[in-house]
This record gives structure tokens, sequence and C-alpha cells, in this order.
């Protein structure tokens, strides 16, 4: 199979699932069963439920089936690409690897399931400009490009499959709606940089450095060692607040709704980004990793995987938007 091929299946194609017949059983006495087995399926969750995510994703199946509806899903990501990518700012490969995968493990239902899914990712990109230092121009392209990709995939998925972007602030009536809400909480997280213990400081702040852009909206590339720590101070103080807005819970952590992650939250499943990587799309970068002559398997690398790793790039003819022209490839074993 040449890349060409390989990558048009990844679209085109969705993984089909075998029925057992204790499958079949199950879908003709309480389709429930057979919906919960497949999407808590070790095929593609990458750890464990605990008892009561395990419960309130029984109660959220039962409603769905109950009313013949959709299953909801969403999936909260930044709404961004990491800057020091060269795909930056729009979408790449890892965003559309993680789709591909999430389609074949919502295909399970989907075939068997008539009212089928709806999958929202909802994008936090509304307090990105201000933490991060990332243009709003770049946003808004990453933006656009996530649309044009998510419409790519609904174009071929099954009718019953739909993908959707919501961003938080168009929750509100308005931009100064959602920054009076989020300035409201100042008293609540304006000590937390301070409060933390130093492990969990040096954590957040190999994080704030990996994400913010120092030659971002502004040049902040001579900043003293006082204006950097006022900078993660800063940075945890709107990230905090920003989790704490009321409309962006309700909406991501709604009575409806399956939440999805890439990483282990919270009442979630936790899906990683393809079958063997588990970094976040827009802070990850899509590659092909050469398994043998002409067999490819699709990843997402972090920053730190991709550093002196010799790609070799393939052109390819896929999609109409930036970074689809070409795929890098890398042998097996080369990456960390």
């Amino acid at each position: 199979m040449t890349t060409q091929q390989f990558l048009e299946n990844r679209l085109n194609k969705r993984k089909t699932y075998s029925l057992t017949p204790k499958d079949e059983r199950k879908i003709k006495q309480n389709i429930e069963l057979f919906i919960l087995d497949r999407l808590t399926s070790g095929s593609y969750r990458k750890s464990k439920l605990d008892e009561a995510t395990l419960e309130n994703l029984k109660r959220k199946i039962k409603e769905a089936v109950s009313a013949n509806k959709p299953l909801q899903f969403t999936f909260p990501f930044g709404g961004y690409k990491l800057h020091s990518f060269p795909s930056a700012p729009t979408v790449g490969w890892a965003e559309f690897f993680t789709i591909a995968y999430y389609s074949d493990y919502l295909n399970q239902v989907t075939d068997h399931y008539e009212p089928g899914v709806e999958f929202t990712f909802s994008s936090d990109e509304a307090i990105i400009n201000k933490m991060d230092n990332i243009p709003q121009t770049d946003i808004d392209m990453y933006t656009d490009t996530f649309k044009g990709l998510l419409n790519a995939f609904n174009k071929v998925n099954p009718k019953n499959m739909k993908f959707k972007l919501q961003r938080v602030k168009d929750l509100y009536a308005s931009e100064t709606e959602l920054w009076d809400e989020l300035e409201s909480y100042r008293a609540e997280t304006e000590n937390n940089w301070e409060n933390f213990s130093e492990d969990k400081r040096d954590k957040r702040k190999k994080m704030i450095l990996l994400n913010f852009n120092f030659k971002g909206e502004k040049d902040l590339t001579e900043l003293s060692e006082q204006e950097l720590e006022e900078l993660l101070k800063e940075n945890v103080r709107l990230h905090d607040s920003y989790l704490k807005l009321t409309k962006r819970r309700d909406f991501v952590r709604g009575e409806d709704k399956i939440v999805v992650f890439s990483t282990s939250i919270s009442d979630s499943i936790t899906l990683g980004s393809t079958k063997y990587s588990g970094a976040k799309f827009w802070s990850g970068y899509g590659a092909l990793k050469l398994v043998e002559d002409n067999k490819y398997s699709d990843v997402v690398l972090t920053p730190e995987q991709i550093k002196g790793v010799d790609f070799k790039e393939e052109k390819i003819d896929l999609i109409d938007l930036p970074n689809f022209d070409k795929i890098r490839i890398y042998p097996q074993n080369k990456v960390k």
C-alpha cells in the first residue's frame, strides 16, 4: 500500500467491528449494554474508568437510547496550534489522525444504533491570545481550518456520525460577558501560583513555557526574572479562572454529555489521539511510522519526541487545506 492510499483510507474508510453472537444478542435484547461495551472497549480506551464515571456513562447511554436520540460527546481542547511546530498556525496531520481514530471508535456504535452520535470539540481559544501571547489572527486561522477538516470527515463518514466545533466564547452573549465572569474569580485564583508546591509549580512552568509564544502578539523575549515570574503568576490565574466559567462547564459537562479526552481527566473516557499515541493533537505533531515495507501506523508525537528525528517527506494529494500536501515518515524505533 502506498502512503497516498493509506491516508486516503484513513479519511474515507471506517474500521468496522465484527459482531460476536453475544453482541448480536445484546443488540436485540438491550442495546444499551452493547453501546457501553463498545465505548469502554480496551481496543480504544487508554485508562480504567472508576465506578462513578462508569455509572454516569450508563445513565447517559440509557437516557439517549430511551429518547431515541444521538449520543452526545464533548472534547474540550486548546483551540490553537503549538507555535513551535512548522504546521502552525493551522491544523495538520495530528488533527487528521485524531479525528480518523475517533471516527473508527464511534463507528462501533453508529453501525448498530441508528440515531447515531454527535461529537463536539469544545474550543477554549477565547483565552489563548491573552494567556499565551498567540496572535488572534493565528487562532482564527486554526479555527477556520479545523472546521474545514471536520467538514472533510463529515462528508465521508456515516450520516449518523457528526463532528462539530463549539467555541466557548460563542456560548456567551458577548466577550465582555465572558471576561467579566472570568475576572470575578480573581480573588479565588490570584494566589494559586504562590500556593503551589514546588513540584506543581515546576510542572505548570514547564507547560506554560511550552505553550507561550514570546515572539507572538507582543515581543516578550527580553523579560527580566521578576517579569517572567509575574507572567507565570498571571498565566496561572487566567487559566484557573477560565476553568471556572459556568457556561463552559455546563456545556462540556452537561447532563447528557459523554466527555472524551486524550489524557486522563475526571469523569471522562481516555482515548489518546491514535491507537499508539496519547499526545494532545493541538500540541502534537502528526506523522507516519514505517512499520515495515509499505505498512504504516499513524502517530501523534510530542515536541520532545520529534527532536533529532530524521523524517522523510512524501508529497500527498488529499485535502485542500494547508499542511496536507506532504507527510513526514520515520522508521520504526526511531522515536522514543
